[in-house]
C-alpha cells in the first residue's frame, strides 16, 4: 500500500480530517507567500493562507477578500 492509500484510509476510518489536515498544513510549500492559481476560469494572485477544514486552498486576494480554490492548477 502506498503512503497516499495509507493516509487516505487513517481519514476515512477515522472519519477525523482533523489530522490530515494537521499533516498537510505542516508540508503546505509557500504558506503565506503570494501564489498565483487558476481555477480554470480566471488567473487570481494572493497569500496562500491555509488548507480549509474542507480540504480547499484558502488564498487571500489583494483586497482582503478570502478566496477557496478547490480544484485548479498552482502556478
Amino acid at each position: 500500500m502506498n503512503k497516499f492509500d495509507k493516509l487516505y484510509k487513517r481519514w476515512i476510518e477515522d472519519n477525523n480530517f482533523i489530522k490530515t489536515r494537521k499533516d498537510w498544513m505542516r508540508r503546505a510549500y509557500n504558506i503565506n507567500k503570494v501564489i498565483t492559481i487558476d481555477d480554470g476560469n480566471r488567473r487570481l494572485s494572493g497569500i496562500f493562507k491555509e488548507i480549509d477544514l474542507d480540504g480547499s486552498m484558502r488564498i487571500q486576494l489583494v483586497s482582503g477578500q478570502l478566496y477557496n480554490l478547490v480544484a485548479g492548477d498552482v502556478l
